[in-house]
């Protein structure tokens, strides 16, 4: 694995602005006797409304924070990691990195949807009906920029999931500007409506974000480009994310990167990863060790973590520190807030037997690396994969 493997075959080839073209091409058309053109509020029902918002998911349908001892947090960003360190031992570079790209995801995934949430509750409501699709399209005008969110109904269905599927884009322009030209699409998807569980919504579809974007019309510090499978799914939360040149706010680089997410309500989750990331170094001897030395591994990672805060990390890191076509297999065991309890550097793989180590059992296994092909996109290089629903053997 390299990184010219990384960014070709893990790029978000899918541009928002496509879509819109696309699927705006709807707002206000009249082909005809068949076709209809923009009509008032009067035309969509409360119902039809409902249906229509209920496609695009919410920001805790797709989050990445499971909260209280779940989260795999950044400790050493938390408070004095030197001190830390030095009291509880060497703190994780791979719970850190984990840490900080699903703190980056969660706040773009979470600022991007309050944005569009507002655009649904507060903004002018526009129904549009023509023979292809039917679409519903609101409008709102923001503290930084005027905002569209347009929603229509999908010809086809989705892999992976019965039920009406819905397309959706929502666009951002200066405020003040009627152009329309003007309008840059900041997030699109493609989604369907799954079954409440505990009064939460469930869904399943994709979602695309473009940062650049959405950066030019916030004044926020965010680049690159997001991509989301997503199914949220009775006690089950996945997806399937793709980074590409991604900087979330206050972050120093751009990180692309593939990551499959699970995560079991109230039992634990896992993150299986790939990275071209700064994840080894060499120490006095000369040995390989977990850390940072401005030279980035390529890597197939899967960390798992239980409710206690105890977590386990395998993964096979390629190239840059290791050598040339080289690799090396890690093993590692931390508490979610606090030090490593076990790490291994080994040139070649091998079964560990996590109890005798001491590690915290998890509820999904991390005894592997992934192989490649858990860590690439399937099919169209153009679409994020739908995760398929969790196995019942998971959800025991």
């Amino acid at each position: 694995m390299n990184s010219k493997h990384i960014d070709l075959k893990h790029i978000l080839l899918l541009s928002a602005a496509v879509i819109g073209l696309n699927t705006i091409a709807c707002v206000g058309e009249d082909d005809g006797a068949e076709n209809s053109g923009t009509t008032e509020n009067s035309a969509a029902t409360p119902e039809e409304s409902t249906e229509y918002m209920e496609a695009v998911p919410t920001a805790e349908m797709l989050s990445v924070n499971d909260g209280g001892a779940e989260a795999l947090r950044a400790f050493a960003l938390e408070g004095d990691a030197t001190e830390s360190e030095e009291e509880d031992g060497p703190a994780s570079e791979l719970r850190d990195h984990i840490a900080n790209v699903r703190s980056g995801v969660q706040d773009v995934v979470e600022r991007t949807h309050n944005a569009i949430d507002k655009v649904m509750a507060e903004g002018t409501l526009v129904a549009t009906i023509n023979a292809e699709r039917q679409c519903r399209v609101w409008d709102y005008d923001g503290q930084r920029a005027a905002w569209r969110l347009l929603v229509c109904r999908e010809k086809k269905e989705l892999e992976n999931v019965d039920g009406k599927a819905f397309g959706w884009v929502a666009f951002a322009r200066p405020l003040g500007s009627m152009d329309d030209e003007e309008f840059d699409p900041v997030a699109a998807g493609v989604g369907a409506k799954l079954m409440r569980e505990d009064g939460k919504r469930g869904g399943a579809g994709r979602v695309y974000y473009d940062l650049d974007n959405y950066a030019k019309h916030t004044g926020e510090d965010v680049a690159g480009k997001l991509g989301i499978g997503y199914r949220a799914a009775g006690k089950a939360r996945q997806m399937v994310l793709g980074l590409k040149d991604f900087k979330p706010r206050n972050a120093t680089d751009t990180r692309d990167s593939l990551y499959r997410y699970t995560h079991l309500i109230g039992r634990g989750g896992r993150f299986v990863f790939l990275t071209h990331h700064d994840l080894l170094t060499r120490d006095a001897d000369g040995g390989l060790t977990i850390g940072k030395d401005m030279v980035k591994e390529g890597g197939r990672a899967v960390a798992a973590w239980n409710t206690e805060g105890k977590a386990r990390v395998t993964m096979t890191a390629c190239g840059g520190t290791v050598g040339e076509a080289s690799c090396v297999h890690l093993r590692q065991c931390f508490q979610t807030d606090g030090p490593v309890t076990f790490e291994q550097v080994t040139a070649e793989e091998s079964m560990l037997d996590w109890e005798a180590t001491g590690c915290g059992a998890t509820p999904l296994p991390a005894n592997a690396a992934p192989a490649e092909e858990e860590v690439s996109f399937e099919g169209s290089a153009e679409e994020m994969l739908i995760p398929e629903p969790a196995s019942e053997s998971e959800m025991m």
